[in-house]
């Protein structure tokens, strides 16, 4: 089975309405429409929790949102650092 981990990270240090971001959502039920029960997918809002979930269990693939405002948190993310 194929683990895929999407990201559309944010900065945890200050409240803000946190939802999940429609842009992963749509890659992940597309995904799932197209593979069935060949693919498991799991979505993250916080660095942490994704840091942790790489370290216990690497993805096969690996995506994140990229906007001026969480840039350097998927940098920070990116192998080899985490893995």
């Amino acid at each position: 089975m194929l683990k895929i981990y999407l990201g559309d990270l944010v900065y945890d240090t200050f409240n803000t309405n946190y939802v999940v971001p429609l842009n992963i959502a749509y890659i992940a039920a597309y995904v799932k429409e197209k593979y069935l029960s060949d693919i498991d997918i799991v979505r993250f809002k916080y660095p942490q929790e994704l840091e942790k979930a790489i370290k216990f269990a690497p993805p096969d693939i690996l995506g994140l949102s990229n906007y001026s405002w969480n840039e350097q948190l998927n940098y920070l993310l990116r192998w080899p650092n985490v893995w």
